[in-house]
């Protein structure tokens, strides 16, 4: 009778182990199919109602492809605030008669300010490989990053690589072995 006890009472215990540690699910339930993160994309999300929204400003190039002209756009005010600006930058400009500045295909992998101001911003190999060349389109380029990425108090210069290495320019034109700063001769204000 002891033995007949003991054995259904350690399988009473192996029936709440197994399903009160989540072991039923792993063993008996099929595993869920999760997307490569690659495929996944956030597009047309309405973030308005939820979170709160903060006007920055994007530098793109005017239709003359000499200056660099403001664009005021509304973005939701997240902690990541410097990279989400310029997701937007990359994104393009809403504004008619504007062009991007930034190569097709580029993408932000990484951002990091330090302390001192210094914003390092570490870009796809897109930015040199689609990149028509140029010093006028490179400083452009270069400026309209430097430019809407030092509105915020806490970035002084940008520091840039490509692909996580330094690089000395993008076509050979400016020189990127220094932290470059705002360049405010270049912005055309629009009336």
């Amino acid at each position: 009778m002891n033995k007949k006890i003991l054995v259904i009472f350690l399988a009473i215990i192996l029936m709440v182990a197994v399903t009160g540690c989540g072991l039923w699910e792993k063993i008996f339930k099929q595993k869920a199919v999760v997307p490569d993160k690659t495929e996944v994309r956030e597009e047309n999300v309405d973030v308005s109602q939820n979170v709160e929204m903060t006007e920055v400003v994007l530098y793109f190039v005017d239709e003359t492809g000499e200056y660099l002209v403001p664009e005021k756009r509304a973005i939701a005010k997240v902690p990541s605030i410097a990279r989400e600006t310029l997701n937007e930058l990359f994104l393009g400009p809403k504004t008619s008669g504007l062009k991007p500045a930034v190569p097709a295909g580029t993408v932000l992998r990484d951002i990091n300010i330090k302390p001192d101001g210094l914003c390092i911003v570490d870009l796809s190999r897109e930015i040199v490989e689609n990149h028509p060349g140029g010093s006028a389109a490179e400083a452009l380029t270069v400026y309209s990053i430097v430019d809407t990425l030092c509105q915020f108090p806490t970035i002084k210069k940008v520091e840039f690589r490509v692909e996580g290495e330094k690089v000395e320019s993008l076509k050979g034109h400016m020189d990127l072995t220094i932290p470059v700063e705002k360049n405010e001769a270049m912005i055309k204000i629009q009336n």
